[in-house]
């Protein structure tokens, strides 16, 4: 989501991309660059310029992320998951095993939302991905994202492989 901004005669002001932001005073010189965390690691960076371009401020800030986990962590994901989702009798019937790729967010609350099939199993099985979201709307609460401690939500994807084996 690239976005680039001009001042009127036609001097780039300001870029964004990818959360890294960049500014420029109207004569051309850089003003402002802000560095994330996603480029830099666990620092977010920021950069201060004169219109002179004399570096004026340079900060920079440890960033903590813990991302957002079920109890127990992954395992506790997987054993909830093997335990709670139930093969629809008929995809038993036809032998219909594969993956589905389930997307879905957890609020800062630890409450699942917006959960949706991004890939289909091949060949597709509309019973097997409307268990999937039923069983994921089940879900208990999970750990929030916490930046710096602070409770963020987050998006993930769930590959959930379907199989008869055992």
């Amino acid at each position: 989501f690239p976005v680039t901004i001009w001042y009127e005669d036609g001097q780039l002001r300001y870029q964004l991309d990818n959360w890294h932001l960049k500014m420029w005073h109207n004569n051309g010189q850089i003003a402002h660059e802000r560095i994330p965390t996603i480029v830099s690691g666990d620092e977010l960076i920021e950069k201060f310029w004169d219109e002179s371009g004399n570096e004026i401020e340079a900060t920079s800030q440890k960033v903590t992320i813990n991302e957002a986990s079920l109890h127990d962590g992954l395992a506790g994901l997987y054993e909830w998951v093997a335990q709670n989702y139930h093969y629809p009798e008929n995809a038993r019937e036809m032998n219909l095993q594969g993956t589905i790729y389930l997307k879905f967010g957890v609020r800062y609350d630890g409450v699942i939302f917006n959960i949706q099939v991004i890939k289909r199993m091949e060949p597709p099985c509309v019973e097997c991905e409307n268990e999937a979201i039923s069983m994921l709307n089940k879900m208990p609460i999970w750990n929030p994202r916490r930046i710096n401690g602070i409770e963020d939500f987050t998006y993930l994807v769930l590959p959930l492989k379907l199989s008869l084996a055992n």
